[in-house]
């Protein structure tokens, strides 16, 4: 398994609205890739509650309209 991540890079994909997502994506926060844990849909816009490389947990609030940067793992040749 560490040898399929180490050949692996994290790309940008797309930016997403908060109801496109879902746990375990990876989005950037403040420069930062983070894993989203749990997200909820509140009267105008969504929590999310994330998780960094180091295991601190973090909590944004989005709005409907907003997008945010999506990330994906790209296997490399």
């Amino acid at each position: 398994m560490a040898d399929t991540i180490n050949s692996m890079e994290l790309r940008f994909a797309d930016n997403l609205l908060p109801s496109q997502l879902m746990p375990g994506d990876l989005i950037k926060v403040d420069n930062e890739c983070v894993t989203i844990e749990t997200i909820t849909e509140n009267e105008d816009g969504f929590n999310i509650y994330t998780r960094n490389d180091f295991n601190e947990e973090g909590h944004i609030y989005l709005f409907d309209d907003e997008t945010i940067e999506w990330y994906v793992f790209f296997e490399e040749d």
